[in-house]
């Protein structure tokens, strides 16, 4: 995990270990629960907070037709998609770009359009 229930769960059986004090079957259930539950959690944040970056061209989004933008989202997800959703999030996008803050991304090869990146700007 990123240092999430992971942790606690190691700290917490270390500590009954510790103490040689066994849990009951409940408490065994729930925890395989919130294991999968983290476990779910746990790829959708490594995917798209930390690697999306290798595959997506964010500052190409600007680049993007928010109606194909939309229609491309509303063709792989049931949930809907409006353009004017897109105009906004290409907005906040470009005044982040513009405010010079960018932190991880300053000077980073992929702000320069690079060649490996092949995706459409919509799907960017």
């Amino acid at each position: 995990g990123v240092c999430t229930y992971t942790h606690a769960l190691a700290s917490t059986r270390a500590l009954e270990d510790a103490i040689n004090k066994p849990i009951p079957a409940n408490a065994t259930y729930i925890r395989n629960l919130v294991m999968a539950m983290q476990f779910m959690h746990d790829h959708v944040v490594h995917f798209y907070h930390l690697h999306a970056l290798d595959f997506v061209d964010v500052a190409n989004a600007l680049q993007a037709d928010p109606a194909k933008a939309a229609k491309l989202a509303q063709s792989i997800s049931p949930r809907p998609a409006k353009a004017e959703d897109f105009v906004a999030v290409q907005a906040k996008l470009k005044t982040f770009i513009e405010s010079g803050q960018l932190d991880p991304f300053t000077n980073a090869y992929f702000l320069g359009g690079h060649p490996s990146y092949y995706l459409e700007p919509e799907a960017n």
